[in-house]
């Protein structure tokens, strides 16, 4: 058996991040014009340019091709949500089977590492920078 499962809004606190080349923290928003002033990240979508001259989410999928020793201690996508279901969910099936429906990423498997981000399908969240499309329109 094979399950998708919509991402959540609420990801864990230890969540990982990618970061440019100079360090910086980068967080991945729906429309960085929009997010707030913050020291501590840069704001991104995941399909803008990089500081490497690829996007990020070419970034993230060569990250996940040999992610060494992780280094930037990115999450399994069915460990980054703060929700247990996930989890048990692969658990119950394997996670080979269980694929996650992200707002940001796209369709991504269970085990691939994710960065956290401000992305959802949510259209009660009102923080900036946040895609607000209705469940079930994609």
């Amino acid at each position: 058996m094979i399950a998708v499962i919509q991402c959540a809004a609420r990801k864990r606190r230890d969540a990982g991040h990618l970061r440019r080349q100079d360090g910086k923290k980068v967080k991945f928003v729906a429309d960085p014009a929009i997010a707030p002033a913050d020291t501590e990240y840069v704001y991104a979508h995941p399909d803008e340019m990089s500081d490497t001259g690829v996007s990020w989410r070419q970034v993230l999928v060569q990250y996940n091709a040999s992610p060494a020793n992780n280094p930037y201690g990115l999450l399994p996508a069915s460990e980054l949500y703060d929700r247990p279901a996930y989890r048990q969910l692969t658990d119950r099936l394997g996670s080979s089977n269980v694929f996650i429906l992200s707002a940001g990423w796209g369709l991504i498997g269970a085990p691939f590492l994710t960065p956290d981000y401000d992305i959802t399908f949510n259209a009660t969240t009102k923080r900036k920078g946040t895609l607000e499309v209705p469940t079930g329109t994609l």
